[in-house]
């Protein structure tokens, strides 16, 4: 064979080997992509700052009425305590001073609390997910008020640690 057929094929072997190492290379970083937005959604972290945003604004609204009344607004008859739309309700409804049977007080608490709930306080009764998260009076650490966002998964997870690690609680930040 001659030199430069020989030096021809020892390019195109060359070539084959550098082609096959770049289609090696774009599938583990393909599987590195893949892995990585399946173990950190990429939108997972402006949501959790979102959800912890209103949070913190429900908490506010819930100090508030605590200094007008001298007390933490109770926790949702046990009924509806499985529904989080009924739990959070029942908590607008005391923040709004409309669950007061003194309609002074009544007046006072939704005074104090206008400003942290804002023109619609349904909004911040859900996470940025759009499901709505419960509020417990005596659950958070302290036994003080927790409100608890089921997270990304949508699963409270009560019993499973595995779809408990993505709720956000409002008692593990203050």
């Amino acid at each position: 064979m001659p030199a430069s057929d020989r030096q021809q094929t020892r390019w195109e072997t060359i070539r084959t080997a550098a082609i096959v190492m770049l289609g090696v290379l774009g599938t583990l970083s393909l599987l590195y992509l893949v892995l990585l937005a399946f173990s950190h959604p990429p939108f997972s972290e402006p949501r959790k700052e979102e959800t912890i945003s209103n949070q913190d604004r429900l908490l506010a609204a819930i100090d508030a009425y605590r200094k007008v009344t001298g007390k933490f607004p109770p926790d949702p008859d046990p009924s509806i305590q499985s529904r989080p739309e009924s739990n959070m309700a029942a908590l607008l409804k005391h923040l709004g001073g409309q669950a007061s049977k003194d309609a002074d007080e009544g007046r006072r608490i939704a005074k104090a609390t206008r400003g942290f709930l804002g023109r619609d306080p349904d909004s911040l009764t859900k996470d940025a997910w759009g499901r709505t998260m419960v509020y417990f009076r005596d659950r958070g650490l302290g036994g003080k008020p927790v409100i608890i966002s089921a997270g990304a998964d949508g699963e409270f997870g009560s019993d499973d640690k595995k779809r408990r690690e993505d709720n956000i609680r409002s008692d593990t930040r203050h």
